[in-house]
C-alpha cells in the first residue's frame, strides 16, 4: 500500500500545474443551473479529461437541464467499486465568471465562481483517478457521476 501511496503523491505533485489549469478553465465558465450551454461546456471539458486518462465516458441528457456525465475506469475489476459524485453547475448568475474570474491571491487562496463548490472537487476526482492509474492501481472499478443541475435540486431534470 505504501508503494501506491508514494506513486499517487508523486503523480499529484507532477500534475499540479495541469490541475490548476483545468480548475481555472472550468471556473471561468458561467455554468449556473439554468445556463445549459455553460454546463455543457464544462461537461465537454471534463469528458475530454476523463478520456485522456483512459476512462470510458457517456453523456446522458437529463431533460430541461445540463447533462449527466458518467466516466468509468477499470470496469473489469472484481472488488467493490469506488464512486465519485459531483455537480457541474453553480449558483452564480451569468457574467460572474468574467467579473470575478479565477485567481489565487497572495495567501494562496483561490477565488472565482464555483471555485470550491464544486469545481475543485471535479478536478480532484479526475486527478485522483489519474494518480491511481499512474500508480498501477487496478483493484477496483471507479465511476464518476457528475450532474448538471444539483444547485436547483434537479427541478428541471430527470437526473
Amino acid at each position: 500500500m505504501q508503494q501506491i501511496y508514494d506513486a499517487v503523491q508523486r503523480s499529484v505533485g507532477e500534475n499540479r500545474e495541469q490541475m490548476l489549469a483545468l480548475w481555472e478553465k472550468i471556473v471561468n465558465i458561467d455554468s449556473g443551473s439554468r445556463n445549459i450551454a455553460g454546463v455543457e461546456a464544462v461537461c465537454r471539458i471534463l469528458k475530454e479529461e476523463m478520456e485522456s486518462i483512459g476512462m470510458v465516458t457517456r453523456v446522458i441528457p437529463s431533460g430541461d437541464a445540463g447533462p449527466v456525465l458518467v466516466g468509468e475506469w477499470c470496469r473489469e475489476a472484481k472488488k467493490k467499486p469506488v464512486l465519485f459524485i459531483g455537480h457541474m453547475d453553480t449558483v452564480f448568475k451569468d457574467g460572474t465568471a468574467r467579473e470575478n474570474s479565477f485567481t489565487i491571491d497572495e495567501k494562496g487562496l483561490a477565488h472565482g465562481p464555483g471555485v470550491l463548490d464544486m469545481k475543485a472537487g471535479l478536478v480532484i476526482s479526475i486527478f485522483a483517478i489519474r494518480a491511481l492509474r499512474d500508480s498501477g492501481f487496478t483493484d477496483r472499478p471507479i465511476k464518476c457521476i457528475f450532474v448538471g443541475d444539483e444547485e436547483n435540486l434537479h427541478m428541471y431534470s430527470n437526473a
